[in-house]
């Protein structure tokens, strides 16, 4: 059975290599797509009325069936990363909207199993009950899939094999055009110098001078969480800083120093979170074992006292190199040749 499966995967992936077009692909990597997509692993299926995953969803494989969905596989076999990438990002995009649990499959190369819509249960690991079969699922180069969980990797699951994947909604509309990675969730005991010493906007105090006329939209907050992020890395970006951290809920610090901002230590858990309150209503943010593991790191908020950090990627701020005098400041000044300006440290 091993020997077949290596060599129909082969042969197949031999014979049809020269058939391909990309203009019908709209997400050709996951990077690009709008959801959160995190690999689980590779699990059997049977051929029962107790699927592992209950639903085909979706299948670009055969037009004849009632779930097909463009493009079709059969013209893709010489592209296949790009359209895997865009078959696993389509899959996920339909299990949010019709709300069928955190879990798709990828079977059969492109068969797209999920949960029953509307599934009272989201979280069900019901895809583990017939046991692991990494032997049976492949990579986008259709080599054997070797059990690596890559934050962005790319694989399906043969005939009644399923390659899970666990999902989580994100908006395209308020994803950001900067990069940054996340760093952690840190204290900040608020004595001075404070681990990101400047405090360059915020959202939460219109009488302050760094208010930037947005204010908290708490009703709204998966919305406008990520729209704030975004606005203050624009603001680290405009003043030259490497890092910057959202406090207390709309508060954007920046700093230039990666010892300094960690300086009090690393915050609890609950003191970085994604959305509001604790769970399971709210939910706290991914350790950083965590966020390593997704292919679009989580975005998080510290609570009050707390940072959560961001590096910027950009390549490192004018005052990475503390340029200045021990007993002075350096201040980001993208107005001046070299982009900053010491101050004495006053006393």
């Amino acid at each position: 059975m091993k020997t077949l499966f290596t060599f129909t995967t082969l042969t197949l992936a031999f014979v049809c290599r020269w058939t391909w077009a990309a203009d019908d692909i709209e997400y050709p990597d996951l990077t690009k797509c709008p959801i959160q997509v995190q690999p689980m692993g590779c699990y059997r299926d049977k051929d029962t009325p107790n699927r592992a995953l209950p639903d085909q969803i979706a299948n670009s494989r055969d037009p004849g069936s009632t779930v097909f969905m463009e493009p079709n596989l059969n013209n893709h076999w010489g592209n296949f990363a790009a359209f895997l990438a865009n078959f696993i990002c389509q899959c996920a995009k339909k299990a949010a909207k019709e709300k069928r649990g955190q879990y798709i499959g990828i079977q059969y190369y492109a068969e797209c199993w999920s949960g029953e819509k509307d599934t009272s249960d989201p979280q069900s690991e019901a895809y583990k009950k017939y046991g692991e079969a990494n032997a049976q699922c492949i990579d986008n180069n259709y080599e054997k899939y070797d059990g690596s969980k890559s934050p962005c990797g790319l694989y399906a699951g043969t005939q009644l094999t399923n390659y899970v994947y666990k999902i989580t909604e994100l908006d395209q509309d308020v994803l950001c055009p900067l990069h940054f990675k996340p760093m952690g969730c840190y204290n900040d005991n608020q004595v001075k110098p404070r681990p990101l010493p400047d405090y360059i906007m915020n959202e939460r105090d219109y009488t302050l001078p760094n208010w930037n006329g947005h204010i908290i939209d708490w009703n709204g907050w998966d919305k406008y969480m990520p729209a704030l992020i975004c606005r203050c890395a624009m603001a680290a970006k405009k003043g030259n800083y490497k890092y910057f951290g959202i406090q207390f809920y709309g508060e954007c610090w920046a700093g230039n120093d990666e010892k300094e901002l960690k300086k009090d230590g690393d915050a609890d858990k609950d003191k970085c979170l994604v959305k509001l309150g604790a769970p399971p209503y709210g939910q706290y943010c991914p350790s950083k074992s965590e966020q390593e593991g997704m292919c679009h790191p989580q975005l998080c908020v510290g609570v009050q006292k707390t940072n959560y950090v961001y590096e910027m990627l950009q390549g490192p701020g004018p005052c990475s190199k503390n340029p200045c005098k021990p007993n002075e400041k350096c201040i980001p000044n993208p107005s001046l040749k070299e982009k900053f300006k010491c101050e004495e440290v006053k006393e």
